[in-house]
């Protein structure tokens, strides 16, 4: 996504919430 120039430690990716029952956007600060 463009978001990662702005912040490169943090990434976002669709991953599929077991507590949602769907896909969601999840963002990692590791």
């Amino acid at each position: 996504t463009k978001n990662k120039r702005k912040h490169p430690q943090r990434v976002e990716y669709k991953k599929y919430c077991k507590f949602c029952n769907k896909h969601t956007a999840h963002k990692e600060t590791r």
